[in-house]
This record gives C-alpha cells, sequence and structure tokens, in this order.
C-alpha cells in the first residue's frame, strides 16, 4: 500500500510539474495518450510535394470514414467524435495543407477546389476507391467541393456547419465578416478567448496553461491563417456554394446547431432544398463545433443517417431518435418534426 501511494503521490507531483513549468509537453503528452487510448496512429507521406500528417483509426478492412477539420483547427480536434466511429470504420483525418503539422507556406494556393483536389491525390495514393466524407466548417466547405468534383469516390457526405452558402439571413458575425470587420484569426490571448467563446454554445472549459499553449500555437500562425482566411473569403464571396448543390448526387446529410454564431441554420433549409437526396438535422443548445459540443448526440445522428440512408431513399425519419433536434424533408425544407425538448 506504501509504494502505490507513493508511485500517486510522485505521478501527481509530476503532473503538476509539467502544468505549471512545462504546459507544452503536458498538452502533447495528454494528446498522445488520447491518441493510445482511442487506438489512434499518427502517420504521414508525401505526395505529389505535398508532405500529410494524419490519425489513422479502426480496423483496416472496414468502409472508409474521412473527417475534415474546421478552419483553424487540427485533425487532433476530431479525437472526441472519432473515437465513437471506429468500431464500423477505418477513419482517417488529416491534417488540412496549411493547418495543424502541415507546412507553413504563405505563397500556395488555398481554395477549397485546390484542397479538394489535394485530397484527392491523398486518398488515392492511400488506394482508398471510395469513402464516407465528413467535414466541420471549412472542412464542409472542401468537402463539399470534393463530392461535386469526384463523386464517384464519395458513399455519403456529412456536412457539419459547412460554410460556402449564400441567404438572406445571416449571423452578425458573418455580417461584419463580410464587411472586414471581423476575422476567426487571434492575434492575442484576449481575441483567441473570444472566438472559443463565438464558436461554441457554452464555454469550453480548458486549464488556464493549456489554454495559453493554443492561444500562442494560434497566435504564432496568425500572419499564415490571415492569408488562408482573405482567400476563402474570396473564393466564397466570388462564388457562393449555392448554386453546385444540385450537382451534389450522393446521399448527404446536413447537421447544424442552432446557436452557431458563425453561419445561421437557416442555411439549413437551403440546402435541403437543392441538394438531392439530403437530410437534415439542427441540435438544439449546440453551436459551431456540434462534434465537439454534443460527440455523442451528433455520432447518434450521423450513424443513425448511414445506417439507414438506403432505405430511407431520399428522407429521414425520426423514429428511435430521441435527443433535441428538428428533422427536415429535403423536398418541402420545412420541419417534419419537433422531438420532445429535453
Amino acid at each position: 500500500m506504501f509504494w502505490i501511494l507513493l508511485i500517486l503521490t510522485l505521478a501527481v507531483a509530476a503532473v503538476l510539474c509539467l502544468y505549471f513549468y512545462k504546459p507544452h509537453e503536458l498538452y502533447h503528452g495528454a494528446v498522445n495518450l488520447a491518441l493510445r487510448l482511442t487506438g489512434f496512429q499518427r502517420r504521414s507521406l508525401t505526395v505529389d510535394d505535398e508532405h500529410w500528417h494524419y490519425l489513422e483509426g479502426g480496423a483496416s478492412n472496414s468502409a472508409v470514414m474521412v473527417l475534415l477539420h474546421g478552419f483553424g483547427a487540427n485533425k487532433e480536434s476530431w479525437l472526441p467524435y472519432a473515437r465513437l466511429l471506429t468500431a464500423k470504420y477505418r477513419v482517417i483525418v488529416p491534417d488540412l495543407p496549411g493547418f495543424g503539422e502541415s507546412a507553413q507556406i504563405m505563397d500556395k494556393d488555398y481554395s477549397s477546389k485546390t484542397q479538394a483536389n489535394r485530397l484527392y491525390a491523398l486518398l488515392t495514393h492511400l488506394g482508398i476507391e471510395h469513402c464516407h466524407l465528413s467535414g466541420n466548417s471549412m472542412g464542409g466547405l472542401i468537402a463539399a467541393r470534393y463530392a461535386i468534383a469526384f463523386q464517384q469516390s464519395v458513399e455519403s457526405l456529412t456536412l457539419f456547419n459547412n460554410a460556402g452558402i449564400d441567404s438572406e439571413q445571416q449571423t452578425p458575425f458573418f455580417e461584419k465578416m463580410f464587411q472586414g470587420d471581423a476575422t476567426l484569426v487571434a492575434r492575442s490571448q484576449e481575441e483567441f478567448k473570444q472566438i472559443l467563446a463565438l464558436v461554441t454554445h457554452r464555454p469550453m472549459k480548458i486549464p488556464a496553461n493549456i489554454f495559453r499553449v493554443l492561444a500562442e500555437d494560434s497566435i504564432a500562425r496568425a500572419p499564415l491563417l490571415d492569408h488562408i482566411f482573405a482567400s476563402l473569403k474570396e473564393e466564397v464571396l466570388e462564388v457562393y456554394l449555392n448554386q453546385y448543390l444540385p450537382e451534389i448526387k450522393v446521399p448527404t446529410l446536413v447537421l447544424w446547431g442552432r446557436q452557431d454564431n458563425i453561419f445561421d441554420c437557416s442555411h439549413v433549409n437551403i440546402m435541403l432544398e437543392h441538394i438531392p437526396d439530403s437530410h437534415g438535422v439542427i441540435l438544439e443548445s449546440t453551436g459551431h463545433v456540434p462534434m465537439l459540443e454534443r460527440p455523442g448526440d451528433t455520432v447518434r445522428h450521423q450513424l443513425h443517417f448511414l445506417e439507414t440512408r438506403a432505405l430511407t431513399a431520399g428522407q429521414m425519419t425520426s423514429e428511435n431518435v430521441n435527443t433535441r433536434q428538428q428533422i427536415f424533408d429535403h423536398k418541402t425544407s420545412t420541419p417534419r418534426q419537433t422531438a420532445k425538448q429535453q
């Protein structure tokens, strides 16, 4: 008993020392531990002069699920969600060029179309001919572009609060961004805190020193993020995704947080009107990143969609779905049922 208590005491002391004196090492150690516990492996390779870093988990002989992160995020941001998919899928989570462990290169094309082409080259190199594709925010825009350009390679598409939609109803943040008065690039810890508060419905509880690690990394990337943000903004405002939505021919789930402060949840209606085989879910008490805010509820909706899409042929029922939501019929784009509020 004495030795067990001694070992536990030393372990706690070591963690406290890292937290106060070497928070970067503690953060990266925690991420590596999470990878071990969830069964994900870090992998890297070079394809057409593009050096990729990605996570891979699940059985190698299972159907492939690819997850694309949003602006300013990285592959690790998907871990709370990705771990819930590995029982049924081989999960691939890349750092998109310009983010995470990818090289920070200023004079490079970061448009969603080019990123989709790069992703196709990566998956082709990995021998992946077909996949289920999911993306959040910027990653959703890239996923939609990919599904349009390479529809023969996509089994299904899931879009979480994706970028690229024009609508009469926009959020205050979007209006400010349109006028050039708002951005998702932080230049101070206070601005980083404000961005985190903007993208989530409820504040994220992050220990102070770990928050500082995340903020410092984001601030160090500000010049590149400015370049990418401006590039994406110019691309989207020049030609919105709306006119290309009918070209998405694969079964598509559109999932949104009602309290999204970045893109208004009314975008769901627009997408359901124009994507032929589309299904929609709006989650209450959820912001811009449902896979982080409510991973359990979100993954249940996606798995339900994937399991029933072949049987429902263009519609989605609410049977056995008891989370806070609204489900839409893509033909009428009006709510068909409002589930009980929890």
